[in-house]
């Protein structure tokens, strides 16, 4: 189990991650080496997945790649521990925020967002 201290770095991270993600300052493209879909950020290469446990609802995992593409750190919504996090950015949970980043990043990556633009503006 990590430490406080870096539970706290995982939370902003991944509160970061949600908040560049969602102004559209960061692309997220499908992942071919690793799965799910990755984004740079700098040299460094963030890989977001979401990972079926068996259990009733999946968990969403972040990796973290170096420059030579080796992973050296991962981590879990379920190890972001929720106690005493009433509201992450608007989220009851880091779970409920890591699933809606997902789904976002998901929709853009398949072009359905631009394709119900598209059916919306031919039935106005």
């Amino acid at each position: 189990m990590a430490d406080t201290v870096i539970i706290g770095k995982y939370r902003k991270l991944i509160e970061s991650l949600y908040k560049k993600t969602d102004s559209g300052n960061l692309t997220w493209e499908p992942s071919v080496l690793f799965g799910g879909f990755e984004t740079r950020v700098g040299d460094k290469l963030v890989i977001f997945d979401m990972v079926h446990t068996g259990a009733s609802v999946p968990d969403y995992e972040i990796k973290i790649a170096n420059a030579e593409l080796k992973i050296v750190e991962s981590f879990r919504d379920t190890d972001l521990h929720d106690e005493g996090a009433s509201d992450v950015l608007g989220f009851p949970t880091y779970f409920r925020l890591m699933e809606a980043m997902y789904g976002s990043i998901q929709r853009k990556n398949s072009g359905v967002e631009a394709i119900l633009d598209d059916l919306i503006d031919n039935l106005s």
